[in-house]
């Protein structure tokens, strides 16, 4: 840093000089009205981008205003010539068509009629068209309708389906009063059959367990204990479920009578009239998508029957026309006491 001797006396420095130099070219400044040099000339700079800025902005916007406006009247102009011309082509028309119907009267009446009824068709076929359409769309809302209802009452048997349910308390089975009994409850889905488990195999057995309980009012064969005697008695057929042997012979070895059905409506319905509960085993349909059995304890008041469906919950909660049972099963069975 250096010193320099000023005139009153010690050293001063240089930075000390220059700020006291430049305080006084400030007051000089504020006493002249002026702004500093360095302030002033950078604010008139912004002031003048602002300006031009400004200007230019003003500038588009009339250009663009401008060009609207020719547009507009172009368009204007356009729509002015159109009719124009149809205005002179109305009056080219009556001027041609006045004098030739006082010639051809005929002709002038034939045209005007053709021209009615083509009115009238395309009117008629205007309105044909609207109310197929509306059909259509009505029929399509319909179906959407029925498609959703289908995939909510899915979706609520599958919902029910995926928890497993709970088969009837054993201490309230009783004769008369068929048990609902299910293959997958974990009482004894995990029992060995057929090569598998209860839960995939072991429909049949627990469709003569539903129905031994009815009849005789016995608890002593649950679907696990009727699966052991279908495997000791022979009955098991390895990884394919149950021989339909159980439902004659195998039944008869527990004290029922087992007849083998034609899987008509009449007779399902003559069998169940009598008080003698049904054993159906199920082709591919609303019941299964290979084989099942399910037991058709009775009909209720409407004639409907009530179905036991060791399977699902969903299906065994509601009654079924026994004409679609009867169409979807490949044999039956009806039981009584022997």
């Amino acid at each position: 840093m250096r010193l320099r001797e000023p005139k009153g006396g010690g050293p001063v420095r240089d930075d000390e000089f220059d700020a006291r130099r430049a305080q006084r070219a400030a007051r000089r400044t504020q006493r002249s009205g002026q702004a500093p040099a360095g302030r002033g000339a950078g604010g008139r700079v912004d002031a003048g981008r602002r300006a031009a800025a400004a200007a230019g902005a003003a500038s588009v916007a009339g250009q663009v205003a401008h060009l609207l406006w020719r547009g507009l009247c172009l368009a204007g102009r356009g729509l002015l010539a159109l009719a124009h011309l149809l205005w002179h082509g109305i009056v080219a028309f009556v001027r041609w068509a006045v004098p030739a119907c006082r010639r051809y009267p005929k002709r002038a009446l034939a045209l005007a009629g053709a021209t009615a009824a083509l009115v009238v068709v395309l009117n008629v076929r205007g309105c044909i068209l609207s109310e197929r359409q509306a059909a259509l769309d009505a029929a399509a809302t319909s179906g959407a309708q029925v498609a959703a209802q289908a995939v909510a009452g899915a979706a609520t048997e599958t919902a029910h389906d995926l928890v497993e349910p709970s088969s009837t308390p054993r201490d309230q089975w009783e004769r008369g009063q068929m048990p609902y009994l299910y293959q997958i409850d974990p009482q004894w889905s995990h029992e060995t059959y057929s090569g598998g488990r209860l839960r995939h195999q072991g429909c049949g057995p627990t469709a003569l367990s539903m129905v031994y309980a009815d009849l005789t009012g016995k608890d002593d064969k649950d679907p696990a204990a009727m699966a052991e005697f279908a495997t000791e008695c022979g009955y098991s057929t390895d990884q394919s479920g149950t021989s339909w042997s159980l439902m004659t012979v195998g039944a008869g070895k527990l004290g029922l009578y087992g007849k083998q059905l034609t899987p008509s409506e009449s007779a399902l319905r003559a069998e169940l009239k009598a008080g003698r509960p049904v054993i159906c085993i199920m082709n591919p349909g609303h019941f299964t998508s290979s084989g099942h059995f399910i037991v058709v304890e009775k009909l209720d008041e409407a004639g409907k029957a009530v179905v036991h469906d060791s399977n699902s919950w969903a299906r065994s909660q509601k009654t079924w026309d026994l004409s679609t049972v009867a169409s979807e099963a490949a044999s039956a069975w009806s039981f009584q006491l022997a």
